[in-house]
C-alpha cells in the first residue's frame, strides 16, 4: 500500500540514489534509468548544494537522523515542486545505517492555495 499512495526513493548514505518506485518517476518527470547512481543533488538547487547545511543535512541522515519537513525540489522540467518528505534511515540488526528511504507526497497544489489565500489576506488588509 505504501507504495501505491506514496512517491518512494532509496538513498546510499552519501547520497547517492539506488531506487525510486512509479509515483516518485511520475512526480519528478524522470524514468529510474535517468536517476539511479545520480546523487539527491540533482533534485535541489544549486545553492543548495554547496551550503554546509546540505552537506550537513547528509551527515546526520548517514548518522541515522529522521528529517520531515516540507522541502522545494526540482523536476526534470526544471519546475519546482513542493513535498511534505520524511527521509529516516533503514537499519541492519545491529542498528548501523544501511540506506536513506525518503516518503514523500507532492503538496504544490496546497502551497500555491495557501499562498494565494495569503496574498488576499494581505491585498485586504492595505484597503
Amino acid at each position: 500500500m505504501l507504495y501505491r499512495t506514496q512517491a518512494v526513493i532509496q538513498f546510499e548514505t552519501d547520497g547517492t540514489i539506488i531506487t525510486a518506485n512509479d509515483n516518485f518517476l511520475d512526480a519528478f518527470g524522470y524514468s529510474l534509468d535517468e536517476i539511479a547512481g545520480r546523487h539527491h543533488a540533482m533534485f535541489v538547487g544549486a545553492d543548495t548544494v554547496d551550503t554546509e547545511a546540505y552537506k550537513d543535512f547528509w551527515h546526520r541522515l548517514s548518522a541515522g537522523e529522521f528529517f520531515t519537513d516540507q522541502y522545494p525540489r526540482i523536476k526534470k522540467n526544471g519546475d519546482v515542486i513542493w513535498i511534505q518528505g520524511s527521509y529516516g534511515p533503514i537499519l541492519d540488526a545491529d542498528g548501523k545505517v544501511l540506506r536513506v528511504l525518503k516518503l514523500a507526497v507532492d503538496i504544490t497544489d496546497r502551497r500555491e492555495a495557501v499562498e494565494r489565500v495569503g496574498s488576499g489576506l494581505d491585498a485586504a488588509a492595505r484597503r
